[in-house]
């Protein structure tokens, strides 16, 4: 072989490696998040397709999965910087899940039940984090708090009222029965469950219930990231 033709050959391999490591890079910066159960407690289900099975700690779940709980609660770790307590007797749909060059967009809806949750560090505009029930959507930033849906099933004498409770940060509600979106920040509560919203400081019995958050800490991210691409690539040989 001459050396034009080395040269030509030589030019072929490093372009193919170029394009190589720029699909791998495409690849994971948009690429669907993961969920992954850090803990279980009692009788939980999942629905996938027509399939429904028992969750186990570790149990990887992705978009348009329904977790069901039952007499049991789950931890759930919501991409790299979130974490949620699934309380008892509670429908969550994992709506979309999505990461693309550090922008995240995630929804869940809430059919019934409670979430307990934390945002540890602050979304950029760009992204989005929501949850949506029946009767009102939740958009975070990053922030600590606990959102009610139906009755709520703790085993316990007081009972926590539809709405949203906010410990840390902020949260802007839309309700159904409003035409605007209320911000309801650190230290507040808005019930949703009458035909009049109301707004009012965050009462002793929630504050109470939601310092279980100041306990849940999410995965080293190294590993979190790990588990994503491993996800990734097992999802890829399946279709192979």
């Amino acid at each position: 072989m001459n050396q034009k033709n080395a040269s030509i050959v030589k030019s072929i391999h490093e372009l193919s490696l170029l394009f190589a490591l720029c699909f791998f890079t495409i690849s994971l910066s948009s690429a669907d998040m993961i969920v992954v159960a850090a803990f279980k407690s009692g009788e939980v289900l999942y629905q996938r397709g027509e399939k429904e099975l028992a969750v186990t700690k570790g149990q990887i779940f992705e978009k348009k999965d329904k977790i069901v709980t039952k007499n049991g609660i789950v931890d759930l770790q919501v991409g790299v910087n979130s974490i949620i307590r699934v309380g008892k007797n509670t429908t969550l749909s994992l709506t979309e899940l999505l990461e693309e060059k550090g922008k995240l967009k995630v929804e869940m809806n809430l059919n019934s039940g409670s979430l307990l949750t934390k945002v540890t560090k602050k979304l950029d505009k760009n992204s989005e984090y929501k949850i949506t029930t029946p009767t009102k959507t939740a958009g975070v930033r990053g922030t600590q708090f606990l959102i009610q849906e139906g009755e709520d099933s703790e085993d316990q004498k007081q009972k926590i009222e539809d709405g949203v409770y906010v410990s840390e940060g902020n949260v802007e509600v839309k309700a159904d029965n409003s035409d605007k979106p209320i911000a309801v920040n650190a230290g507040q509560e808005l019930i949703t469950k009458q035909s009049e919203l109301k707004l009012q400081i965050l009462n002793s019995f929630a504050r109470e219930r939601m310092k279980i958050l100041e306990t849940l800490n999410v995965m080293n991210e190294t590993n979190y990231k790990n588990l994503q691409e491993q996800y990734q690539k097992n999802k890829e040989l399946i279709k192979k």
